[in-house]
């Protein structure tokens, strides 16, 4: 339980700093492709990043929880926010976690 936390802290971290290339580093996703929308998330600037209570599924290797996430694209000066569902899973064979659910979309 203390490698997901502390690597749900740093995913929460780098988003908050916008920094989005170690953020998607979390996702399964990012161990067969880049991050995508790259020139686009430059001018994303994240306010707020607020995880709800994780719930820890029976087997021990999913979690899932809700995160609200606040965010400002520079170019349109217009705060926006969206709401992911996330499911971290740990992987046996790569002997860590990894979010599973995908990369926050910001339109």
């Amino acid at each position: 339980m203390e490698q997901i936390d502390n690597l749900a802290w740093g995913y929460a971290k780098a988003l908050t700093w916008s920094n989005f290339d170690v953020a998607y580093s979390a996702t399964r996703a990012a161990q067969v492709t880049p991050l995508p929308d790259a020139a686009v998330l430059k001018d994303i600037k994240i306010t707020s990043y607020e995880p709800a209570a994780p719930l820890v599924e029976p087997n021990g290797k999913t979690i899932k929880r809700v995160a609200r996430i606040r965010y400002v694209h520079t170019a349109r000066m217009a705060e926006r926010s969206l709401t992911m569902d996330e499911e971290w899973q740990y992987s046996d064979e790569a002997g860590r976690w990894f979010l599973q659910s995908g990369f926050p979309q910001f339109k």
